[in-house]
């Protein structure tokens, strides 16, 4: 019975600390070993890049590493487990929760100030 429920509890840990804007990419590895591939496609990392593309370009940097790593793609193959963790990790150093909101499927989050008078 304790083993059925260590399972569930695993999971709200993943789920709870995996929300931000690095954890589609993050999830590529999990994905590939599901499929029993050691490694991730340069295509699905492509599709995971440009989902960021629209956050990363609210912030300089991140939109830089964002660029940067697209063209990367273009002359790779696959991503190893350790390489996604890291670039996941430089993404959610870069888009950090000031920047990112997960409801909004991956664009930036606006500030709006309310206090301006319409003219």
């Amino acid at each position: 019975m304790e083993k059925e429920h260590a399972p569930a509890a695993d999971e709200g840990r993943e789920s709870a600390g995996g929300e931000g804007p690095g954890s589609g990419i993050r999830s590529l590895a999990a994905e590939a070993e599901a499929r029993g591939a050691p490694m991730a496609s340069a295509e699905s990392m492509q599709s995971r890049l440009f989902t960021l593309y629209d956050a990363a370009s609210a912030v300089p940097e991140a939109l830089e590493l964002v660029q940067r790593q697209l063209q990367l793609t273009l002359g790779r193959t696959w991503y190893s487990r350790e390489e996604i963790d890291r670039l996941a990790d430089e993404i959610d150093r870069l888009l950090g929760p000031a920047t990112w909101d997960a409801g909004s499927e991956g664009r930036p989050s606006v500030e709006t100030d309310d206090s301006c008078p319409a003219s």
